[in-house]
């Protein structure tokens, strides 16, 4: 009569094992087919796979992800059948848990133009997928990179000043690809503008003495700027103010007054 077949891999009690396996057991003599059968059930009253191999190995598919199941397989002739080999069991590999966003930090201001984006390495994960966008629906995203190797990435080309992006990121494995972590956002730095350049007097000239008493001041027009503060005043501590004026547009100030005769201003 035929002998039982020895089984030989997935090893009994393997864990993380791919959702298609490769299942191997021993050539029986003489036999020309083997009955493999795969089940979530010890005493397999149902099956996952139930099927006939002339071949001493199977290739399941699609099994479900982080199941244990169990497995057995017998030979079988025209004429006599085998008893069943032992049963073994393994595990099938998880997909991975949700990942934890770390940079970037949750609501975080002020963040540069070209960030480094981490997040915790997930365990069984073995790629990563980032997403970013500017709605926190994802409808459109500005960054995709579905292939991460690594819990981390930075920018390469610059994201927009002073705007609001979310971002999130799934980890994957043979067995499938996880769930969306938490999105988080923040907010990128201000455009900063030019400090404007200081402004060289130009009338009355310096020390000038004989200036009339209704003059133009004058200066030259300045970069970066829409509008000049000019002061007069009686002392160069400037503890007071005949002008104080930050609303001309243009590089020159007549007062609507007169200056007082024989006095010397600043």
């Amino acid at each position: 009569s035929l002998v039982a077949p020895n089984l030989l891999s997935p090893s009994n009690n393997t864990i993380n094992v791919s959702i298609s396996p490769t299942l191997d057991w021993s050539d029986v003599p003489t036999a020309m087919n083997y009955t493999v059968q795969v089940s979530t059930d010890s005493t397999f009253t149902t099956w996952t796979v139930k099927q006939n191999t002339t071949a001493s190995t199977f290739s399941a598919y699609n099994l479900v992800a982080g199941q244990k199941y169990f497995w057995h397989t017998r030979a079988f002739v025209a004429s006599d059948t085998s008893a069943w080999s032992a049963v073994w069991s393994f595990t099938t590999m998880p997909i991975p848990s949700n990942v934890t966003l770390l940079s970037p930090t949750k609501t975080s201001t002020n963040v540069s133009l070209t960030p480094s984006f981490s997040w915790n390495n997930t365990a069984l994960a073995t790629h990563y997928e980032l997403q970013v966008s500017t709605s926190n629906t994802f409808a459109s995203t500005v960054i995709v990179q579905p292939t991460l190797s690594v819990s981390n990435y930075t920018v390469t080309t610059s994201l927009n000043n002073n705007t609001t992006y979310y971002w999130r990121v799934r980890a994957s494995n043979s067995s499938g690809i996880g769930t969306w972590s938490a999105a988080w956002s923040f907010t990128t730095i201000p455009i900063v503008p030019p400090i404007p350049s200081v402004p060289t007097l130009l009338l009355p000239a310096n020390n000038a003495s004989n200036v009339i008493i209704s003059p133009t001041f004058d200066w030259n027009d300045a970069s970066a700027t829409n509008t000049y503060h000019i002061q007069v005043s009686t002392n160069n501590a400037f503890t007071n103010f005949l002008v104080n004026d930050s609303s001309s547009a243009l590089s020159s100030f007549s007062p609507s007054f007169t200056l007082s005769v024989n006095t010397t201003y600043f």
